[in-house]
């Protein structure tokens, strides 16, 4: 009966064929993320790419595009030339003229690629809930929406929102050991995201607050909640604080 038993095993065994590796565990998981960002970028250019090199694709990133460009040449935002936005999504126009020139289609590749960031991290904050085709889903729908709602050349909300998801991906998933230097950073992604248009202003405010809770929640010492609670409000303000000075 033993023998029988062993035998049923091993036929068993062979036919459920060999165990995998953690080396092709590891080459499939990497395979799947290569297609997951093949699929995105693919989706990214598809949903922008009509609009290319259109100097007209839409009206507020033409007044952009002017003020990074002459950024270049020594202007400055608010003293030579004006405009109610952030000195940060200047600087942005700016650094794309200076990699590929003065044409249009630099500052919409530059938009193009902040847009597959922000679909790449809309993926990362799926992977925890669903599967992997339904988190790579929810990322082409973020590249569809944004396109369908404005920001389908270089509207500023495309530039900000890879910051913005950036700081919620930072302050999942905290625990003891990493909580307040994450949340610095998540603090300081706001901040940047701030200097690329205000109106994140009340979606800052809240990741601040839900910082402070955060902190509590795994039961930090007053004293240190009151301490980091400055600084988080500090690293905030800080991108605003630097071209305030400049």
């Amino acid at each position: 009966m033993k023998n029988t038993s062993l035998n049923f095993d091993v036929n068993a065994t062979m036919q459920a064929g060999p165990v995998p590796t953690i080396q092709t565990i590891w080459a499939k998981a990497h395979f799947a993320q290569a297609a997951v960002v093949i699929v995105l970028l693919a989706a990214a250019f598809l949903t922008r790419m009509a609009w290319f090199n259109d100097p007209v694709a839409d009206y507020d990133e033409q007044l952009y595009s002017l003020i990074g460009e002459r950024m270049l040449h020594g202007s400055l935002p608010f003293v030579d030339l004006w405009d109610r936005k952030p000195f940060g999504l200047f600087t942005i126009f700016a650094l794309a003229h200076l990699i590929s020139g003065p044409d249009p289609i630099a500052y919409q590749v530059t938009a193009t690629l902040f847009a597959f960031a922000g679909a790449w991290l809309v993926y990362s904050l799926a992977m925890p809930l669903t599967d992997r085709l339904t988190a790579c889903g929810a990322g082409v729908i973020y590249l569809c929406m944004m396109t369908r709602f404005g920001s389908h050349s270089a509207q500023s909300e495309i530039f900000l929102m890879p910051f913005m998801l950036g700081m919620v991906a930072l302050m999942r998933g905290c625990n003891e050991q990493n909580i307040d230097r994450r949340l610095t950073i998540a603090m300081l992604l706001g901040g940047i995201a701030l200097q690329i248009k205000y109106t994140v202003l009340p979606q800052c405010i809240f990741a601040g607050i839900y910082a402070i809770y955060l902190n509590v929640k795994l039961g930090v010492p007053t004293s240190q909640v009151l301490i980091r609670s400055t600084r988080y409000a500090l690293m905030g303000l800080l991108p605003t604080m630097l071209v305030f000075v400049f």
